[in-house]
């Protein structure tokens, strides 16, 4: 998982302020018996696995971040297909709440 962007969603009400939070999840597939150009079979194989990952993702909320609500889906694209692996990343957000109560 990698985190991406924080945005400020509004201004501070005392000392807590909401926050978008932008994060990544990389799926890095091969196929040891595809042709190293055959990038759909790579995504053939992939794709259980990306599915799997959305699955316990999507409308989930994490539990120990202060005001987090539920995940949601922004969108998937491949990063790179070279000699038969394939980099595959999916995009989410989130929000939560900084500062003190």
């Amino acid at each position: 998982m990698l985190l991406g962007k924080e945005t400020p969603n509004d201004r501070p009400i005392g000392t807590r302020q909401s926050v978008s939070v932008n994060f990544g999840v990389v799926t890095v597939a091969r196929d040891l018996s595809s042709q190293a150009t055959n990038i759909t079979n790579v995504k053939q194989l992939a794709n259980p696995v990306i599915g799997a990952i959305r699955d316990l993702l999507i409308g989930k909320t994490v539990q120990f971040i202060d005001g987090a609500r539920p995940v949601s889906w922004v969108g998937g694209q491949t990063l790179g297909f070279v000699n038969g692996v394939l980099v595959w990343i999916d995009s989410y957000q989130t929000q939560h709440f900084i500062g003190s109560r």
